[in-house]
């Protein structure tokens, strides 16, 4: 009978370091049962062995007070000389084998190895360690199937015992040595257990071995002086290449699985159920996939004795260079364009810009909204006429949310008072947190000023708008709104999945597909876009009947507008889409534009229908179609030009300042989430793209407008209240960590979450000389 150890959670106390030392230790004292042991390992564990054991390589190596050591160690996959190798020269193997395996990908890239290892070589006995649960083998399997004929199918542990067995026996038959030991039992086992890199200076900081590889990569080991991290990012080699024979895609599905599967090994070997949370990109896939692994896991095998853990997952090269939640359309140049206004120094100010640092003066024209405003006005070539520019605008400010209104209304006080012939209100600093009553106030005293050369009507006309949106923001309907936009938003990281093999590079559209595949494709998506959409509820057509100043009267056109962009889904999830999915293609395709307007104006006849004018506005109607397609197409040529959007979101999130560059952006971030944000988990967020879409044309995504809100089973916890109650938060950030990062995010975590541990990884880090680079 095969010798099967049972998966163990790691010790609850000590260092990540005295765990692994601790691990392995037992593994040689409970297996070896007096052999010499050779240790076969992957290259990611021996990079936990070098940076976490006692001692390194050699700690397993000498005598220890009686503990049973490693007769020698060698590296999986390195092919030896044959007069080393067994027998020969050299330091021969062990009578037993112990394999330590770290890659997630081992069915497929470390098998092969061990069948090698095992058919040369007579053993006596053979252990294998990997740091995957069998929970997830089967979606290992589905993403790295066995490329080896001798592994038995399908991925578990009896087959894999028996595959072992199987291969020993071959080695012991093709030895010429002498006659094996045979023990009582079958001298083959398997252990299950997680293989943390912790890193010496900094104890609660791990890596994952099998992800070095896959996201961008920090320096460590430079000669040169500028090659460090900062060097590497500001440098044009940190996105994804596509080189002949070596495509890589930080956006790829493969890759978001890897890290996914690697993540929920952690987990699991730290006896933890994750409750995830993440901001965006990269991070927001692998943290729904991570939920989607969890949740299988769970309805297979109850939870148990597992203790719940926050898992923040943050991408370097999407968040830290945005740490705000945005919708990643052209509200971000509003953001980017408010003034610092140092002045304004209070707690209680709301100003983005104070949680992102410094922004350069000229990274766009203009530091403010008002000459972001006025450039846009005067550039005719790209949006037509002053006016045209100004409804483009208010348009897009009228699809912000909660948080532009807080931004915008403290940098418009300030406008307003610069601009204003009230000399006191034009030297005096807008302080703390603006109403939008007093808001309202000061644009009526503002245009009842006498006209004059100096008077901005479109500067008022733009704060007239913001405090409509703010109104419109406090009825139930925004509510719905938001709940079909974050259907909307499932489903384009769905269809982003199927366009894996495009990207934009320098500003050019580069896809193995061709033109025709391409735009079927992008047909398809907006099929899909379309299809989320959900029509007008009858609570809002009501709304409409109920309204008060169009009672009794003939209703203008631009009164429909106004109320079809303030109240109904249709024209934001249309932007919406239009900008997240420009980098593949800019603009809605013409094949879709006809179906675009045609569902933009059913909107607008339902509206004229529901005032019982049934045919009075269909001119209008096509023409709101036209306008509201015709801004989707400037938002998506906007968006597709991601190399000049890219470089100034770089800049402006390395602005060099008192302590480095970077320096306290990460723990920002985490002391936004963790401090009480809306940033509700992911537990039941994860869809395929084939599932999302069936759904949808089911009507799954019109659930958010029927009133109920999300089903039930989804939680509504943010992450400043899940770490309350959670014995460890753990922050995952993908492309890398600093020891000084590490350290200040583990005092905030701690502060903030009240937890009993903290740890925080990365696919890489960088060396403490590169930190101490970074503050000089």
């Amino acid at each position: 009978m095969a010798y099967l150890e049972s998966p163990e959670a790691t010790a609850e106390s000590g260092s990540l370091s005295e765990q692994t030392t601790a691990l392995l230790n037992s593994l040689l004292a409970t297996h070896s049962k007096g052999l010499d042991t050779t240790i076969y390992a992957d290259v990611g564990v021996l990079e936990t062995i070098n940076s976490s054991v006692r001692n390194g390589i050699i700690g397993l190596l000498q005598p220890d007070a009686g503990m049973p050591r490693a007769r020698n160690i060698k590296a999986l996959g390195v092919r030896e000389p044959a007069a080393e190798s067994g027998h020969g020269g050299g330091l021969p193997d062990g009578s037993h084998v112990l394999f330590l395996v770290g890659s997630v990908s081992w069915p497929q890239s470390v098998w092969p190895e061990i069948a090698r290892v095992l058919t040369r070589t007579a053993y006596s006995a053979c252990t294998l360690c990997v740091s995957t649960p069998e929970e997830i083998w089967g979606d290992i399997a589905a993403v790295f199937p066995p490329s080896a004929e001798n592994m038995l199918q399908p991925l578990n542990k009896p087959n894999v015992l028996a595959s072992l067995q199987d291969l020993l026996g071959q080695g012991q038959q093709t030895s010429d040595g002498g006659q094996p030991i045979v023990f009582d039992d079958t001298p083959v086992a398997i252990h299950t257990a997680p293989l943390l890199a912790a890193m010496p200076l900094a104890e609660s900081v791990f890596l994952l071995p099998d992800t070095r590889c896959i996201f961008p990569i920090l320096s460590t080991s430079s000669k040169q002086p500028e090659d460090n991290m900062l060097g590497f990012l500001q440098g044009k080699d940190w996105r994804p290449k596509h080189n002949s024979g070596d495509v890589r895609n930080d956006n790829s599905r493969q890759q978001v699985e890897q890290l996914s599967l690697n993540i929920m090994s952690l987990l699991r070997g730290l006896n933890a159920h994750g409750n995830f949370y993440s901001l965006g990109d990269t991070a927001r896939r692998v943290a729904r996939r991570c939920a989607g692994i969890s949740k299988n896991i769970d309805s297979n095998s109850p939870r148990g004795t597992l203790e719940d853990a926050v898992v923040m997952l943050v991408d370097r090269t999407a968040d830290m260079v945005s740490p705000v939640h945005h919708g990643r359309h052209i509200l971000d140049q509003i953001y980017r364009a408010l003034p610092a206004n140092s002045d304004v120094g209070e707690p209680g100010s709301d100003r983005i810009v104070e949680a992102q640092g410094s922004i350069q003066p000229g990274l766009i024209a203009g530091n403010s909204l008002l000459s972001l405003l006025r450039q846009c006005q005067s550039d005719k070539a790209d949006v037509g006429d002053s006016q045209a520019s100004l409804d483009l605008w208010e348009t897009l400010l009228m699809q912000s949310k909660a948080v532009a209104l807080q931004v915008l209304r403290s940098s418009l006080a300030t406008e307003l008072a610069i601009i204003s012939n009230n000399p006191e209100e034009a030297t005096a600093p807008v302080r703390g947190r603006v109403t939008t009553e007093q808001l309202q106030t000061m644009v009526d005293a503002y245009n009842a000023q006498p006209q004059s050369p100096d008077h901005s009507g479109a500067l008022a006309d733009v704060v007239q708008a913001v405090i409509n949106m703010e109104k419109v923001g406090l009825e139930d309907h925004w509510k719905e709104i938001e709940g079909a936009e974050k259907t909307l938003k499932l489903v384009i990281g769905s269809i982003k999945d199927t366009l894996a093999d495009t990207s934009v590079v320098g500003g050019m559209h580069s896809s193995s597909m061709d033109d025709d595949a391409l735009n079927e494709e992008m047909s398809a998506a907006w099929d899909q876009v379309l299809a989320a959409i959900p029509p007008l509820t009858a609570s809002m057509l009501e709304h409409i009947t109920s309204n008060k100043p169009w009672a009794n009267q003939d209703v203008a056109d631009g009164q429909i507008a106004e109320y079809l962009w303030q109240h109904t889904p249709a024209p934001g999830m249309i932007l919406m889409a239009a900008s997240l999915l420009a980098p593949a293609k800019s603009g809605i395709p013409s094949g879709q534009r006809p179906l675009v307007e045609q569902r933009l104006a059913a909107d607008y006849s339902s509206v004229s229908n529901a005032l019982g004018q049934k045919q009075a506005f269909t001119d209008s109607a096509r023409q709101w179609a036209q306008h509201v397609a015709d801004y989707a197409d400037l938002v998506a040529a906007s968006e597709g030009q991601r190399s000049s959007l890219t470089q100034w979101r770089e800049l402006a999130s390395m602005t060099p300042g008192p302590d480095g560059a970077y320096a306290g952006l990460l723990e920002r971030i985490v002391r936004d989430v963790l401090s009480g944000r809306r940033c509700v988990d992911l537990e039941h967020a994860e869809q395929g793209a084939a599932t999302a879409a069936a759904n949808l044309l089911k009507g799954l995504g019109r659930r958010f407008l029927t009133g109920d809100g999300p089903s039930a089973g989804v939680s509504q916890q943010n992450a400043g209240e899940a770490a309350a109650g959670s014995r460890m938060v753990v922050v995952f950030v993908v492309g890398g960590v600093t020891y000084e990062e590490a350290a200040r995010v583990v005092a905030v975590a701690r502060q903030l979450g009240g937890v009993r541990s903290v740890l925080i990884g990365g696919t890489t880090t960088s060396s403490a000389r590169d930190c101490a680079r970074l503050s000089s």
